[in-house]
This record gives structure tokens, sequence and C-alpha cells, in this order.
């Protein structure tokens, strides 16, 4: 692999992570900042320092002040070279030792800062010319080693082994230097008394509202106003966590992501649920969860194949869900969705069920719709087969919400593949699982099925069609089921 190759694989994971949002002047910062601010130079200083003051400190004539401002000039790059001479001269007249001993040491001694916009120069070179070639300047190599804490051994070899050693190393200093930032927030927060822990009244409302309908959680809040209080942060982002997870995403938007600070609203976790509740079927503002997904930014291959794949679901809803979209502007929606789904699945190596079963979805309406003008590249027998593994592994989680999507994903499998049993399979596991379901997560189901079926309504007869409105039908009877329970504790 070429060094500038290793280089651009750096930026790259960079650029996604949050320590980037300026731009290129923090990531040259980020990666060259030891050699292009003489910080190199002034470690190298320092380590030439200690054996010069060994060989001072013994002298009879030692001086600690002449010493102390001597020391001082060098360490702050105030060191020329015609000063090498008259440092030896004075050291020598003055230590009982050899005047080339003393001649090695000073020769150690940075006399200049490096050049900064040499630096910058290459930087923008490689970065925006994506040039194919190896580094020259050996300090540039040392910076990238220290920083990113990887072996010398790593520049030449093959890529995938590269790659391999590297992320790991990338990963460790996106943290360090993330939770760095977060540690000085938290402690400016805390000593200035920003914000405040969670009253033991708020712990009760909290209590109250789990309990509570969407209505009745309403009528509390225009007849409490707990949220109309100075309220600690804390106290609001699990009001927004049970919001979520109960689907009161109106409540959610307008009642609580509304008293929650900007400190919060920024960060990833509050960035995935506003999305989720602008693309849930109460809220239904698709391109504005599209455009909140397109801002998170994440370093887990897994988690951004995730958010793509919901973010091109959202995509997909606002485009195909029009009711006097003409058949050509059809196509060519459905071609590019199909193509960004595909894309997903194929990049994220073709192993996660999430991306697979939307895929799945797609790949049926274009072969049902179109098929003679959308090719695609997988059967759906063959994304099933891909993505065995990680159904299995999820259906053995520990969240019930993991295991939910994992089986539920095997069923949907079943069903565009047109198997007899997978109506049975789908009675039999909500039966099963009914104590671990969300109605949040089954909606979402059901969305999906009802998007497949509207999609295709000029083919009603089709037998994939028959069975996604037959299991869009036990979905809703099961849903009855479970709120008249829960109505009635």
């Amino acid at each position: 692999m070429k060094d500038s190759k290793l280089l651009q694989h750096i930026i790259e994971k960079l650029e996604k992570s949050s320590l980037v949002w300026k731009g290129d002047k923090e990531l040259f910062e980020l990666l060259f900042a030891p050699v292009a601010y003489g910080h190199e130079a002034e470690n190298m200083r320092k380590r030439a320092i200690k054996p010069l003051h060994d060989i001072f400190k013994d002298s009879f004539a030692y001086d600690a002040k002449i010493f102390k401002k001597m020391a001082h000039n060098i360490r702050c790059g105030k060191f020329e070279s015609e000063d090498r001479k008259s440092i030896v001269d004075y050291l020598s007249g003055l230590a009982f030792c050899e005047v080339s001993h003393i001649e090695k040491l000073v020769e150690k001694i940075p006399c200049k800062e490096p050049d900064e916009e040499n630096y910058r120069s290459q930087f923008s070179h490689w970065k925006n010319r994506q040039t194919d070639r190896n580094i020259k300047d050996y300090k540039i190599k040392k910076s990238l080693q220290e920083n990113f804490d990887f072996p010398q051994t790593l520049w030449g070899r093959s890529e995938t082994q590269v790659i391999k050693e590297l992320e790991p190393c990338i990963a460790k200093f996106i943290q360090k230097r993330t939770k760095k930032e977060i540690d000085l927030f938290t402690k400016m927060r805390k000593d200035f008394h920003l914000e405040s822990a969670i009253t033991e009244e708020e712990l009760d409302d909290l209590q109250k509202i789990r309990g509570m309908s969407q209505q009745e959680i309403m009528v509390y809040i225009s007849e409490h106003n707990p949220l109309r209080e100075h309220r600690s942060q804390e106290f609001i982002l699990k009001l927004i966590s049970v919001l979520d997870a109960k689907g009161y995403f109106q409540l959610l938007l307008e009642d609580a992501l509304t008293e929650l600070s900007q400190l919060y609203r920024q960060s990833k976790e509050i960035k995935k649920i506003t999305a989720h509740a602008y693309g849930s079927t109460e809220v239904n503002r698709p391109l504005d969860a599209f455009d909140i997904l397109s801002t998170i930014n994440s370093d887990d291959d897994n988690e951004v194949a995730d958010m793509m794949t919901e973010a091109i679901s959202n995509l997909r809803r606002h485009y195909l869900n029009e009711k006097d979209i003409s058949t050509d502007s059809r196509r060519e929606a459905v071609q590019k969705i199909f193509s960004y789904y595909e894309d997903v699945f194929t990049k994220n190596g073709e192993v996660h069920y999430y991306p697979g079963i939307n895929l799945a979805y797609m790949t049926t309406i274009a072969e049902i719709l179109f098929p003679s003008e959308i090719k695609p590249k997988y059967t759906i027998y063959e994304i099933a087969t891909k993505v065995k593994e990680s159904i299995k592994k999820d259906q053995n989680a520990t969240n019930s919400t993991d295991q939910y999507y994992a089986n539920i994903a095997k069923i949907e499998f079943n069903l565009l593949q047109n198997r007899t049993n997978a109506l049975y399979e789908m009675e039999i596991f909500l039966e099963e699982f009914s104590e671990k379901i969300s109605l949040v997560a089954l909606d979402r189901t059901r969305r999906q099925m009802q998007f497949f079926v509207d999609s295709i309504k000029t083919e009603t007869k089709h037998d994939i069609a028959e069975k996604m409105q037959q299991s869009i039908q036990i979905i809703d009877d099961f849903t009855a089921g479970q709120k008249a329970w829960e109505r009635s504790k």
C-alpha cells in the first residue's frame, strides 16, 4: 500500500468523526501538529538539554540562573546555528570533558522551526489530488506513527494488512480526543452550575408518565405543565427516551425536544431519535428525517449502513408515496432508490440483514413493476443467504428489540420468496414473543409491508401482495389485542 493511500485512509476516517467539523485546518492540525508547529523540534530540544545539564551541573562554576536562561532559549527555539560555537566554547571552559563530546550534544539541538507552509502544501496535494506516491519526508511519517501509535513496519505492507492494523489505531485516536473534549465541557458545565441533577420530583413525574397513554400525557402536560418549569437536562433526556419507546413522536418533537439544550441536540443518539420521530407514520416528515440522518457521523461500518438505509427509506417514502406520480417518474425513482439500497448492501460486505431486507423489498418491487428495465444484482434468496449469520446473531441477542427485528426479517424474507409457511411463522412468532414486542417496532414492520402493497397496487392479485395483505391483517389483529390488554390493566 502506497504511503499516500495510508494517509488518505486516515483522512477519510477523521473527516467522518466528530473531531473534524470546521474543515481542512482542523484536519491538518490533527495529523501534523507534531511537525508543523514545532512540537517535534521542541521535544528534541528538551531531550538535548538534559545531557548538557549533566555536564554543566558537575562544574565548579555551575550557575543555575545562567543555565536556566540558556535552557529556556533552547526550549523556545531561540537558537541559531551561529550560537552552537559559543555554547560549545562556554561549556568546554567549565566542564571536565572532551570538547568533541560537547559538540556532539550541541549538534543534536534543532536550530530552527520546521517549514509549516511546506507541510500544508504537501497535505493539500495528498488530500485533493489523491496522489499515489510514497511520502519522502521522514518527519511526516514519524508524526503519523506517533499520533496514531502504529509501528514503523506498517509502511509499505499490503492494503489488507495496513487497514486491519490501522483501524483500531484510528478508532483509539478519535476516542481519546473526543473524550477529552467531552470531559472538558462536562467540567465547565459542572463548575459554573450550568446543569442541575435530576430531582426526586422529576423522577416521580417520569414514573407517572411511563404508565400513561399518549392522551393522558398530553392532559398531564397541559394541567401540570412539567416541561415549562426549569427542568434538569437529565429529566428531559429520560423523558425523550420514554416518549421514543412509547412511539409518542409528536409529543417528543413539540414538547420534549424543544426543552433540550443545543449541547445534547447535537449528540448522535438524540439525532437518531429525532430522525425516527420525523420519519414516523404519526409525524410523516421523511425529508426532515433524511436531513438529520445525513448529519450523523460514525466510525462503525454497520451503524453507518443502518443509518444510510434508514435515510434511503425516508427518501423512498417521500418520492414513491406521491399519488399523482407518472409511470416514467415512478420507474426513474424506483431505479434510483433500488440502486442506493444495492450500493449500501454491497459496500457493507453483504452481511447485515437491515440493509438486506430493505434491498429485498425493493428488488421484489422492481421485478414486479419493471422486470425488463431493472436488472437486480442479487436474487431474494441470495440476499437472505448472505445475511443468515447476521440474523442468527441478533436472534440470540440479549436486547429484545434486536431479537424482534432479526426474527421478523427472517419471516419477511420468507414472505418475499412466497414461502407457503410464512404466514404461519408470523402468527406463531407474535404469539410466542408477545411480551417482548414493542408496538413501535411492529408499526415500522407494518409500514414497510404497507409500502410494498401500495407500491404494487396495480398487481394486487400477485401472490406475494396477497400474503403481505394477510400479514398486515395479522399485525393489526395482534396490535388491537395488545392495546386492549394494556387498557384493561
